[in-house]
């Protein structure tokens, strides 16, 4: 039988099996300082990622811009990763500062590939660097480690989620 209403109406109602979905082998973008994608980038391609924020914590408001991430691959399921200064003011009740924010740079390993219920899994070990110029900021290096899963969501969604040390 064919009944292409049918088939319209079977393909919006599982999303996840439709053509092109595959969220899990195609890198994710992520912001730096929060949650990182767990899905490496493909041998052969470079991404970059940039954009602006804004962060609102204990009476501060922080605005960030640049926030330039770039990945590298060194293998199917090794890359580098490059986090650049982002240009940040830092606004409280009483004083404002503003500056840049520390280089990072990380190597992230997908150890599990996305299959059925299992996540895409992946170990980032990270290095901050003490090379910004925001007032009040570290002045040490600053390793940390990641713990970073993923799952597939119908809907072309994916939900990321990182656990973490950080000295």
């Amino acid at each position: 039988m064919n009944c292409p209403r049918l088939q319209l109406l079977l393909l919006l109602a599982f999303p996840a099996r439709a053509a092109g979905q595959d969220l899990m082998n195609t890198p994710i973008g992520f912001r730096s300082g929060f949650t990182e994608g767990a899905a490496t980038t493909r041998p052969g391609t470079l991404t970059f990622d940039a954009g602006a924020s804004v962060r609102w914590a204990e009476g501060t408001t922080t605005y960030r811009i640049g926030e330039l991430n770039v990945r590298a691959p060194m293998s199917r399921r090794v890359e580098v990763r490059l986090y650049a200064n982002s240009y940040a003011w830092r606004l409280t009740g009483v004083e404002q500062a503003a500056g840049r924010e520390d280089l990072s740079v990380a190597v992230a390993s997908m150890v599990l590939t996305h299959r059925g219920l299992r996540p895409v899994a992946a170990l980032i070990v990270r290095l901050d660097t003490p090379t910004g110029s925001l007032p009040g900021r570290e002045r040490s290096w600053r390793p940390s480690a990641r713990w970073s899963l993923g799952w597939e969501l119908p809907g072309r969604v994916a939900l990321h989620c990182n656990v973490g040390i950080v000295r």
